[in-house]
């Protein structure tokens, strides 16, 4: 019972380390004219609007920007999980 106690910890431990790995992260995507900030743990934390863009055309837009930015961040994440040793290196795979 011990041994899964601290088994939990260590990967509470890593699993919090790796967050604050990825909260560093920040990368930039254009899309359409719209440029989005995002960080490793998907939260934006900047969109940039082309000026002179109608309301409909920025709503038609915006969610493949969005996607897009969003997909770039979880490719990064997954690189990052995957230097730390991958599911198995954070104790959640085959073991």
């Amino acid at each position: 019972m011990f041994q899964k106690l601290k088994q939990f910890r260590e990967l509470r431990h890593t699993a919090k380390r790796l967050q604050r790995e990825l909260a560093e992260q920040r990368m930039t995507a254009e899309h359409n004219g719209i440029t989005v900030e995002v960080d490793g743990n998907l939260d934006i934390s900047r969109v940039d609007l082309p000026t002179g863009v109608g309301t409909e055309e920025l709503q038609r837009r915006l969610p493949a920007a969005l996607n897009h930015a969003i997909d770039k961040a979880q490719r990064v994440a997954a690189k990052c999980i995957r230097k730390h040793g991958g599911l198995e290196g954070l104790g959640l795979g085959k073991g």
